[in-house]
């Protein structure tokens, strides 16, 4: 109870000292910046700095367990096995192991020789962390967490490697299922690249809203000549049948949001999808900008207008004046 209580006013004095821009704050993967990332100590630290939404990523396992995970297949920049060794490839995919099986790996730390571990040199490492599943992680954020906090769920699946996943269908069900189940329809945003799982669960659940994600890459696939290349991640829609304006073609698939790179996102543009009644909520890609958070692209953002932030450092975020 008091730690339920110790969470519930640091998040109102944090997001009190941010809310006067008007901008929701996402705590992105937990707060991968400080924390390993979709984990549950992840998501406790990430409900300590004031987010108004969790963002989690899903997948589904061999016996199909919906489990937080940004990747199809295990991440050896993150990942050891049950003798502490890192993995070596991308070759094991959730779909191809039992959730008890998925339970062996250790998802606690940073690989130091990779990458990843140069963009997030603040994450503090905690051994023992799991892959939890979905509907474990709701309720642990549920019992910690204030109840105004929101859920930010992205099905990730590959229509280019369409082997390495389930069907958008089976997907957008047994995620439409869980947070059903969990009661939670009402203060949950459901997210993904490929567009076949939104339009999927718009008919489902349609009360849920839905968030169309692009970035700069698939969006460039969408000018692509070959219409099967162009609609690759639209679920077949073309972006030349819509003015070739994102919002748009978002807003008459149904869309309630628009969650761009942002680097993708003018004035035009995010003006064009405020006038569509659409919620714009951008994101950064350390990979992009070789760090875990740029404040002076993020500043202006907020002066554009963006209505909300996806960050892997939202203790920073929080601190923007």
């Amino acid at each position: 109870m008091r730690n339920t209580l110790f969470f519930s006013l640091a998040w109102v004095f944090c997001s009190y000292c941010f809310c006067a821009y008007g901008v929701e704050v996402y705590g992105h993967r937990g707060a991968r910046g400080l924390a390993p990332e979709s984990t549950l100590p992840g998501y406790r630290v990430s409900i300590t700095t004031g987010v108004d939404y969790v963002d989690l990523d899903v997948v589904m396992t061999k016996d199909h367990t919906v489990v937080v995970y940004h990747d199809l297949a295990l991440n050896p920049d993150i990942t050891r096995d049950k003798t502490k060794r890192w993995l070596k490839t991308h070759d094991i995919l959730v779909k191809d192991l039992s959730y008890t099986e998925l339970l062996q790996y250790d998802v606690g730390r940073i690989n130091p020789f990779s990458k990843y571990a140069r963009l997030f040199p603040n994450q503090k490492p905690i051994d023992g962390a799991v892959i939890p599943t979905l509907t474990e992680t709701i309720r642990y954020i549920k019992k910690i967490a204030s109840p105004t906090i929101k859920f930010q769920i992205e099905i990730k699946l590959d229509p280019s490697q369409p082997e390495r996943g389930y069907s958008p269908i089976e997907m957008a069900t047994a995620v439409a299922k869980i947070i059903k189940a969990e009661g939670i329809s009402q203060r949950t945003e459901i997210q993904s690249f490929d567009w076949r799982c939104l339009l999927a669960l718009q008919k489902i659940t349609p009360t849920i809203p839905t968030a169309y994600l692009t970035d700069d890459r698939r969006t460039q696939l969408m000018y692509d000549r070959n219409p099967r290349i162009a609609g690759m991640w639209t679920a077949g829609y073309l972006l030349k049948d819509y003015y070739y304006s994102l919002p748009y073609m978002i807003a008459v698939l149904g869309g309630k949001l628009w969650d761009p790179q942002d680097i993708q996102v003018t004035q035009k543009n995010l003006q064009e999808a405020h006038q569509l009644g659409l919620k714009v909520s951008v994101w950064s890609s350390a990979e992009y900008y070789g760090k875990d958070i740029d404040l002076s692209e993020i500043k202006k953002l907020i002066a554009l207008g963006v209505d909300g932030v996806i960050t892997d450092r939202p203790d920073l975020l929080m601190r923007v004046g």
